[in-house]
């Protein structure tokens, strides 16, 4: 059985149909007031299965699925699969029930520097069933926002933090230096950077190896 959501229609009586629905209508075939289903077009069955790219009902239905925290893996993969729709996107990327193949699917269609796509990869980026996989793509990003999210999740490899810890703004190497899990090579690292905040900001980490308390001048002689 697929998916089923609320049906769109209304009742006689003019309320919204508490029904749901596996139609891809979005009705329940029961309500009254329906509208008339859209004409099968040619193009429309040259297209074969997946949403009618004529039909505008069509992306609003995968935008619903988008937004249903309940909507199981397979169906808001389908969505970020099959939708053209930045908006749509951005509610994938917002559900916090958004699996990581979702996730991923979501940062791969968003690749531009306008606002929506900086925010779909910046939401992503602070998610918390982003694979590790798209975090350490996402540790190349251009925004500043995402890399910030990146070098602050938990599930970020070590190899992108590595390589997050040499970023030219240094807020975000000191953003991994207040990590409680910061891989202590890195920690070394950080500490003889030689931007001063970096460095301080290492300092202070309770796990700080001698090596890098050494460079950081905190070992006496």
């Amino acid at each position: 059985m697929g998916y089923a959501w609320q049906c769109s229609g209304s009742t006689s009586t003019g309320h919204r149909c508490e029904r749901r629905t596996t139609d891809p209508s979005g009705l329940c075939g029961q309500c009254s007031g329906a509208p008339p289903p859209a004409p099968v077009t040619a193009a429309v069955a040259a297209a074969g299965p997946g949403p009618d790219p004529l039909d505008p009902r069509a992306e609003h239905r995968l935008t619903r699925i988008a937004q249903d925290r309940h909507a199981p893996d397979s169906e808001l993969i389908r969505v970020a699969e099959q939708t053209a729709s930045p908006v749509t996107r951005s509610w994938v990327a917002d559900n916090e029930a958004a699996p990581a193949e979702a996730l991923s699917r979501v940062v791969a269609d968003s690749p531009g520097d306008d606002d929506t796509s900086v925010s779909i990869r910046a939401t992503v980026a602070a998610h918390r069933n982003a694979s590790p996989a798209t975090l350490a793509q996402l540790a190349g990003d251009t925004s500043l926002r995402v890399r910030l999210r990146v070098a602050a999740h938990r599930s970020t490899p070590p190899d992108a933090l590595s390589r997050l810890a040499a970023d030219p703004t240094a807020a975000i190497p000191v953003t991994i230096a207040k990590r409680l899990d910061c891989p202590p090579e890195i920690l070394t690292v950080l500490a003889s950077d030689p931007r001063d905040g970096v460095r301080k900001a290492a300092a202070k980490h309770p796990d700080l190896p001698a090596a890098g308390r050494a460079a950081a001048g905190l070992l006496s002689d």
